[in-house]
């Protein structure tokens, strides 16, 4: 009886484990944090979830940081800007604006804080599904989504954003929407807008904000 009593345990471990193991490979990542595969990648965060260090505002607009999120609403318009310069990188950043909302992601601004931030003086990668040419996706007067209109508005979306010397690329939620090359601007800093249809109020929330430098 105990010979039988051992064999079956032997069997029974046998069993176990040659079972395949289950790995949970999803684990939720924190907000503003940056994952050790991202850190040996070269990525850093431009915003950390609780000031707004780093980052210095022009014009009306206030902005503020609620629950890990860099937020402006009302209908001031104004602009929040690094204080680093970069040239060559791999932008990521989520937002959230609502319906009325019109904002914008510039990248290579001038540093200059009075000097008035627009598709002439930088890159607008655009936030505002209805705009009549340059719908959510587009880069202002560089290329546009159009005919086709993402819908973005009361929800998180995700922005990424390549420039490599002429080379822009924009990807929104995954799908690539500008791939277009273009010369103007070649060094700047990165700044958030809240604008509001003609000043005419709404909210804008950005988080998770990265760079890596090429």
């Amino acid at each position: 009886m105990i010979s039988l009593l051992r064999g079956a345990v032997a069997l029974f471990a046998v069993f176990w484990f040659s079972l395949p193991v289950q790995v949970q490979s999803s684990i939720p990542v924190a907000a503003n944090a940056l994952t050790p595969a991202e850190r040996a990648a070269g990525w850093t965060l431009l915003f950390d979830g609780r000031s707004l260090a780093g980052w210095q505002p022009s014009e009306q607009a206030v902005w503020s940081v609620e629950d890990g999120t860099i937020v402006s609403r009302g209908n001031a318009p104004g602009i929040l800007r690094t204080i680093t310069t970069y040239q060559n990188f791999e932008l990521k950043a989520d937002f959230w604006a609502d319906d009325t909302m019109n904002s914008a992601i510039f990248v290579r601004c001038p540093t200059e804080l009075k000097t008035d931030l627009s598709s002439k003086t930088c890159y607008e990668v655009n936030i505002y599904d209805p705009h009549a040419s340059w719908p959510t996706g587009s880069v202002n007067e560089v290329q546009t989504t159009l005919p086709e209109r993402l819908q973005t508005a009361g929800k998180w979306n995700s922005y990424e954003i390549m420039l490599e010397g002429s080379r822009i690329v924009v990807k929104l939620n995954g799908k690539t929407t500008v791939d277009a090359r273009n010369d103007l601007f070649t060094s700047g800093t990165i700044a958030l807008q809240a604008n509001g249809p003609g000043s005419g109020g709404g909210v804008i929330r950005f988080r998770n904000i990265r760079i890596r430098p090429m």
